[in-house]
């Protein structure tokens, strides 16, 4: 079990501890005993062994620990993944706003090639005068 004293500051909290569920498919066989989730928001979050609800506790103030006996152990999500989409609309602008960056020196020269510029209007002016 997790120490009561534990706190995600200390280094050695979990230490000795292995995974036990394969990541990508949230599932995995366990033994009987305490099963740490480090996934935030925890209330968001649940385990069942062999299709029976685990009973969680609060770890590091943001993960879980379930007790859990001997069998099949899965992870469920209970919310809707907003956190995740909002991550992809970020991602997304950062990819506009790099386009716009890229766009922008290229409108500039196509303006000044297509429209007379204050200094080369200058430049025009001072040719006239020299001859």
């Amino acid at each position: 079990a997790l120490s009561s004293t534990a706190s995600s500051s200390d280094a050695t909290s979990l230490a000795g501890w292995t995974p036990r569920l394969h990541f990508a498919e949230r599932t995995g066989r366990v033994t009987a005993g305490s099963l740490y989730l480090g996934l935030s928001p925890a209330t968001a979050f649940s385990v069942s062994v062999n299709d029976s609800p685990a009973s969680r506790s609060s770890a590091f103030g943001w993960g879980a620990t379930y007790r859990v006996r001997s069998g099949h152990a899965t992870i469920t999500l209970h919310q809707f993944p907003l956190n995740g989409i909002l991550a992809l609309f970020t991602l997304a602008m950062w990819f506009a706003f790099a386009a716009g960056l890229g766009l922008v020196p290229f409108l500039e020269g196509w303006t000044e090639r297509r429209f007379a510029t204050p200094r080369s209007v200058t430049r025009q002016f001072r040719e006239r005068g020299a001859r």
